[in-house]
């Protein structure tokens, strides 16, 4: 003790306080050389601005892009619809479920949230009323684009019967171009060789009238020549069609569709949860 007291005086000596000088040390040589710098970025004379080393910050994150689902099917009860939409959790981990919308003309209202299922029944709707569905997948930290949209219209399904109304054939037609072409169906009863035949035939449930949508009917079609058809399944209007493709003879004048008188006649419907009345009916058409 300088002082000549007796007092006792202890030396740190840990390594800690070696590291602690260090990096004092560090401070006071980046203030010494960088103090007179005046944020201008204009270098200052005498002063050595000490150079700093790179810094990383990480990659930015992945995009977020879930699968758009596919609708499948929108199938109508007694104030219900189930609709069903295709499978993108199966093949894909990162899908944690998927999200259910009412689309009203393109407005968006939100039904409801599922897990990974590929069904769900919307309940409490109203008889006679078009309800209107589109499907999103979830990630989770977002949402895909919404899928297509298909409608069905709830109805009071009585004793389930189904009946086959409105028989008919004719072909699509399509006129203007681009954004001003417009399709429309044509109803037809002569045809040529070589021409695409749509028949097609509404759905209906027998005890309330109501357009019954995935209804699929089979048509027997008899004449010079003899086939059956199978329609894709019915729309959220009850239509159903199949298209027979009739084909030319060749140059030599062999072969092709026969021409002549045909009729086409409802064989079989089937829906499920509906029994076919067993009305069938039929209509003529002429290849020539």
């Amino acid at each position: 003790n300088p002082a000549g007291g007796n007092e006792t005086y202890i030396i740190q000596s840990d390594p800690f306080f070696a590291k602690l000088k260090a990096w004092g040390d560090t401070i006071w040589d980046l203030w010494f050389h960088n103090h007179g710098l005046d944020g201008s970025g204009v270098a200052v004379a005498g002063i050595v601005p000490v150079a700093m080393t790179g810094a990383t910050w990480g990659s930015p994150p992945s995009s977020c892009t879930p699968p758009v689902p596919v609708l499948v099917s929108t199938t109508p009860g007694n104030g219900e619809v189930t609709i069903t939409w295709s499978d993108e959790h199966s093949n894909d981990p990162q899908v944690t479920g998927y999200r259910i919308y009412y689309d009203q003309a393109g407005k968006s209202q939100l039904v409801a949230e599922v897990g990974k299922s590929t069904i769900y029944t919307d309940t409490g709707l109203t008889n006679g009323s078009e309800v209107c569905y589109k499907v999103t997948t979830l990630y989770a930290g977002c949402e895909s684009g919404f899928s297509n949209i298909l409608c069905a219209v709830p109805n009071a399904q009585g004793q389930a019967v189904i009946s086959a109304t409105s028989l008919e054939t004719g072909s699509y037609v399509k006129s203007g171009k681009g954004k001003n072409s417009t399709t429309v169906w044509v109803v037809a009863t002569t045809f040529s060789a070589g021409d695409s035949i749509v028949i097609r035939v509404r759905m209906v449930d027998q005890a309330t009238g109501l357009p019954l949508s995935n209804a699929v009917a089979d048509f027997a079609i008899s004449g010079p020549q003899s086939l059956s058809l199978t329609t894709g399944p019915s729309d959220a209007d009850g239509y159903a069609e199949a298209t027979w493709k009739t084909s030319t003879p060749n140059k030599r004048g062999v072969g092709g569709t026969p021409t002549g008188n045909y009729s086409a006649s409802v064989s079989n419907v089937v829906l499920d949860g509906y029994n076919w009345d067993g009305n069938s009916l039929s209509t003529d058409f002429t290849l020539q």
